[in-house]
Formats: structure tokens, C-alpha cells, sequence
């Protein structure tokens, strides 16, 4: 008897996971890849979250926005602007960047 010409697959079809210890879980959630994360959100929790200045991960909205008003923070933004620097620079306190912010600082308080 001549054997069917159909030839058995190499490849095996890959199953939807329910959770683990991998990464990227939000993304994988959202894409709807997997139900929920191993914490148990699910796409309606992260939906109540946005995403990062890179638009890379899902972070708190109010957990953001207390970053973004720090005074601190603003007090070094403002410094690079005035400054003109753009890109990385560490903020040494022997750098004109760091006695700047540090100005602006104590006078904001």
C-alpha cells in the first residue's frame, strides 16, 4: 500500500496561556493574548491606567501625575529649558545644572 501524501505538520500550534511568571503581561492582556495577568487585572482594570511618555508600559494615571508634580522635577525642567540642554546630562551638584535647579527650587518654596 503506497503511503497518503500528506506529511504530518513539524510544527506544533501553540495554546493560549492563562497566566505565569513571564513578562509584558498588561501588553499581552490588551493585545488579548491571555485572559488576565497573574495578578488577576484584566483588560478593564488596565484600561483605567495609560501609558508611559515612551508609550511602552501601562502605568498609574495618578501615580504619573504625582511624579510630573513634584517640585523638584519641575524645578530641574525648567533649569534644563533655561539652559538649553537637551538629552543626557547627569545632575552633579558641581554642574551649572544642579546650582540652577537648586535656585529655582528655593525660590519656589
Amino acid at each position: 500500500m503506497p503511503k497518503s501524501s500528506t506529511k504530518k505538520s513539524i510544527y506544533q500550534v501553540r495554546k493560549e496561556t492563562k497566566g505565569g511568571g513571564q513578562i509584558n503581561w498588561q501588553q499581552r492582556v490588551m493585545n488579548g493574548t491571555v485572559a488576565h495577568t497573574p495578578g488577576g487585572n484584566t483588560a478593564a482594570n488596565i484600561k483605567d491606567k495609560g501609558k508611559n511618555a515612551t508609550g511602552k508600559r501601562y502605568v498609574s494615571k495618578a501615580r504619573s501625575a504625582a511624579g510630573k508634580a513634584n517640585p523638584w522635577m519641575k524645578a530641574v525642567a525648567s533649569a534644563r529649558r533655561e539652559l538649553g540642554i537637551s538629552g543626557f546630562e547627569p545632575l552633579r551638584k558641581s554642574s551649572p545644572l544642579y546650582r540652577r535647579a537648586k535656585e529655582i527650587h528655593g525660590s519656589s518654596r
